[in-house]
């Protein structure tokens, strides 16, 4: 629970990770966010999220799927989602169609990507965040941005390589990296992903104990990737589409330009 230091205020209810926790805020900053989400109610969410920074100096980051969705414009998101302060939640809570996170550092907005002006969760945090939750979606999510122009405009490999370690998915990294510039060989007879970043990666992953099971929720076992998935110590049933469709769809434009 998050407590501001004069302590007094409205305590709000919200849900995380299924479980229920309370944020404690000021009456002033209720009263600004019923004024501001009332005076905003017709105009989009980027357009929310522009005002509430220009006008109210809230600071926000676009996270989820709808900063995936930025970075490579292929997948529609499920809910618009972003992260802000705990200290602004009060502030926030009335603006009722975005999925609001009071989750936000000072090292990760300082860290951000402005694009279009508005303020979006570094490229290779998504990714990760992606790949750590394991879903078809999430994963195709990851995918289409590693090979998207935009997605590979911001990316900074050291970067990636440090928070994979940090969120402890190298195999799955390297694993979808891997099937990536295969598929883009096969495909078009080039690449650009940078095979030394593999081997790094490879050089980090131990081999020991079982393999994991890759995505982590699945209806039919694929067995496309299995050898790849053997190599990295994964159990990989990951369907062919997700990686081949952003290969195919997207790719091509990205191609072009590098």
């Amino acid at each position: 629970m998050w407590i501001p230091e004069n302590k007094y205020g409205f305590l709000i209810s919200m849900r995380k990770d299924k479980r229920r926790q309370y944020i404690l805020s000021d009456f002033k900053l209720l009263a600004q966010g019923i004024k501001a989400s009332k005076s905003m109610g017709e105009l989009s969410i980027p357009e929310k999220l522009k005002k509430a920074y220009n006008e109210y100096d809230k600071k926000y980051l676009i996270t989820g799927g709808s900063a995936a969705f930025i970075y490579h414009t292929y997948q529609f998101p499920l809910k618009e989602e972003i992260e802000i302060f705990p200290k602004d939640y009060g502030f926030w809570s009335f603006f009722n169609d975005i999925e609001i996170y009071p989750i936000l550092k000072e090292r990760e907005f300082r860290e951000k990507v402005v694009i279009d002006g508005l303020f979006v969760a570094r490229p290779e945090k998504i990714i990760l965040e992606g790949l750590r939750q394991g879903s078809i979606t999430s994963i195709l999510d990851s995918v289409s941005i590693l090979v998207s122009e935009k997605g590979l405009e911001f990316l900074e490999w050291e970067k990636l390589k440090k928070y994979a370690r940090e969120y402890g998915v190298i195999k799955e990294l390297g694993a979808i990296l891997e099937i990536i510039d295969n598929e883009l060989k096969h495909e078009y007879g080039r690449s650009f992903i940078p095979q030394n970043f593999i081997n790094a990666l490879f050089a980090d992953i131990k081999e020991k104990g079982r393999l994991r099971q890759y995505p982590k929720n699945i209806l039919v076992e694929d067995k496309t990737y299995s050898a790849i998935g053997d190599r990295w110590r994964l159990k990989l049933y990951l369907p062919a589409y997700v990686v081949k469709k952003p290969v195919e769809d997207i790719a091509p434009l990205t191609l072009k330009v590098i």
